[in-house]
């Protein structure tokens, strides 16, 4: 049951942080948003409600607040248990209602009272705390979904890496295969011409062989043949000297 809330809330926190930064791009085009966004977003939360709980303790009324923490604050509340550090274990899914949409009346808010000159393309975010250059959002996150939403973010990229090293030895298999193959199909080619050229070969000293018996034959044959003229002619001379 608490993995399924877990997944509602964190798809949910990641449309409306989709809808947020789409908004942003379109209002600011040329600034450069960062990738933490939402971290950053719930550290600024987590300090302005530090920062208003201080002022109530201490009741140091001359704590004065931004513009970015008092629109934190108005979203939240000032008197909800988020705020006062009350329940804070127990609001499960409080902040998450009208605040997580894109037609929220926090985030219209937000967007209206921006603290950025828009006629200013060229300007930036303020820093805060990790040099982070961005501006807050509009979503409300208790530590108990904050803890959450970082540990599926870290497991979201755990699986991500594992499943870009699955598809990098995947890849390297399929080449290693390929490779294989064609080193095999050159490897059988090779066999057969060797093999072709071990017959034409055979065939060719076949040849010669026999070319050799013939010349041995025929020359016996010349052989023959000269002593038979040789006798021939003996016999001629012979009878030559009887008629004589």
């Amino acid at each position: 049951m608490n993995g399924t809330r877990c997944s509602h809330v964190n798809k949910r926190r990641k449309e409306a942080w989709k809808s947020i930064k789409a908004r942003l791009i379109e209002k600011f085009p040329t600034v450069e948003l960062p990738n933490d966004l939402p971290q950053w977003y719930k550290r600024f939360i987590s300090d302005t409600k530090k920062k208003f709980q201080l002022s109530k303790k201490t009741g140091q009324g001359g704590i004065e607040f931004t513009e970015a923490e008092e629109l934190v604050l108005d979203g939240l509340g000032r008197d909800s248990p988020s705020v006062q550090g009350l329940m804070t274990g127990e609001l499960g899914m409080h902040g998450f209602s009208s605040s997580l949409t894109e037609d929220s009346a926090a985030s219209d808010d937000f967007m209206d009272k921006i603290n950025l000159d828009s006629a200013d393309k060229n300007s930036t975010f303020p820093e805060y705390e990790s040099s982070v250059r961005e501006i807050p959002g509009t979503i409300t996150i208790n530590s108990e979904e904050s803890s959450e939403s970082s540990k599926d973010d870290n497991e979201w990229s755990s699986s991500s890496q594992v499943s870009r090293a699955g598809r990098k030895k995947e890849e390297a298999i399929e080449k290693l295969t390929r490779e294989t193959q064609l080193m095999k199909f050159n490897h059988d080619k090779l066999i057969t011409l060797m093999m072709k050229k071990r017959k034409a070969d055979e065939e060719i000293n076949f040849e010669i062989k026999k070319t050799k018996l013939e010349a041995q034959k025929m020359t016996v044959e010349l052989i023959k043949f000269q002593m038979e003229l040789t006798k021939a002619q003996m016999e001629l001379v012979q009878h030559q000297l009887k008629k004589s």
